[in-house]
């Protein structure tokens, strides 16, 4: 049984948690935990799985940066262009029609007569 837990952006005094596995491991999972003299979580991403935790704060805020840095880049380097994609739609039409010499069974189509 594993889970992932983060604090919304919204509220800070609210997480969620996804739970995975099955129910038929005698294992426990948890949330995040609550600093009650804080009034704070401890973290805000834990990865728990079996019973090891790891704490995704620090990746996070790593990503979110280099997200950042990525997307002041890219504009600065004018690689895409300011006109807008137009995407290309394909339609397709499938019509099932009955072809007049179709063979009527596997073995007519392999050349052997049934018995």
């Amino acid at each position: 049984m594993g889970s992932l837990g983060w604090v919304t952006e919204r509220d800070p005094l609210k997480s969620c948690t996804l739970w995975v596995g099955g129910g038929y491991m005698k294992q426990s999972a948890y949330g995040l935990a609550f600093d009650t003299h804080q009034l704070k979580f401890a973290h805000n991403f834990q990865l728990s799985v079996g019973n090891a935790d790891l704490h995704l704060d620090r990746i996070v805020d790593v990503i979110a940066s280099f997200s950042e840095h990525f997307e002041a880049w890219l504009d600065s380097s004018q690689l895409l262009s300011d006109q807008e994609v137009e995407p290309s739609i394909m339609r397709w039409n499938v019509e099932l029609r009955p072809q007049e010499d179709a063979p009527k069974s596997l073995a007519d189509d392999m050349g052997e007569t049934e018995e």
